[in-house]
């Protein structure tokens, strides 16, 4: 897990990619650039971080549980991207993944998953 600084506001559970400079991230997006989930526990899923505040990012060097929320249907054990909004979906060819759901779910659920940090082919 790292730590990093927030430069735009994120949401715990859900995704963020490399801000304007080494150390700060900015909400995901979508798949196209390394994304990394913001650590969260259950009952903290959703709640804003504001800018400058200090997160966590959990990368893939454990095998951690932590909960994400998603913006679509995902199933157990697939690989999970963000949304244009910054919630997890399933991931597409040729985009980064950020995690991998243990859990099904459905659009506005809190999973478990953990983070995989890869392009898919």
């Amino acid at each position: 897990m790292w730590s990093r600084t927030v430069e735009t506001a994120v949401k715990l559970g859900f995704a963020v990619n490399r801000g304007s400079a080494d150390g700060k991230v900015v909400p995901a997006a979508d798949g196209t650039k390394p994304t990394f989930p913001v650590f969260s526990e259950r009952p903290d899923v959703g709640t804003i971080i504001a800018a400058g505040s200090t997160v966590a990012i959990v990368t893939d060097d454990g095998d951690r549980e932590i909960y994400v929320i998603l913006g679509n249907t995902v199933t157990e054990f697939q690989f999970g991207m963000s949304d244009s909004n910054g919630a997890w979906i399933p991931a597409t060819t040729g985009n980064y993944t950020g995690v991998q759901f243990l859990q099904s779910g459905v659009a506005g659920d809190v999973v478990k998953a953990r983070a995989a940090q890869f392009k898919l082919p």
